[in-house]
């Protein structure tokens, strides 16, 4: 048996690991824009440079808001992601506070209190709007 991966040959991104007899392996055709490597390289740790098809080992992730940009061979942040993450958060934490927003929450609070929650709350809800959103979030201190 013989096993190989199929990479992109303009980005070097491998695209599938398989596997065959030696018969089948010189007797298939592979679709044009793709290039064959012998051996089974995991797609998440490798891509292959073009240049000299040989693999190289793809640099390591810190979280998951980060991935591996093939064109330009480098580790990019998926802002999308951690927007919609960081606003996910920002609902959750405005809906911790929602028992500070009701009628009777202005009666139950001090004046004081209740202006810090609706100033938190507030901040909250701009916090989209904030200058490196999302990369770099300043969050609102929860009043005590």
């Amino acid at each position: 048996m013989i096993e190989y991966s199929i990479y992109n040959e303009v980005t070097g991104e491998i695209i599938a690991n398989n596997f065959c007899s030696e018969t089948d392996f010189y007797n298939q055709g592979i679709r044009e824009g793709f290039k064959i490597i012998l051996g089974n390289l995991p797609y998440d740790k490798y891509y292959i440079d073009t240049s000299d098809n040989t693999p190289v080992e793809i640099p390591s992730r810190s979280n998951k808001y980060f991935y591996f940009d093939y064109s330009t061979k480098s580790i990019k942040i998926d802002v999308d992601l951690l927007a919609l993450d960081s606003k996910e958060k920002r609902d959750l934490l405005l809906s911790r506070s929602d028992w500070t927003d009701t009628l009777s929450a202005k009666e139950r609070l001090s004046s004081y209190s209740y202006q810090e929650w609706k100033d938190y709350r507030q901040a909250l809800r701009d916090v989209p709007q904030q200058e490196n959103f999302p990369e770099n979030i300043i969050w609102p201190i929860k009043p005590e």
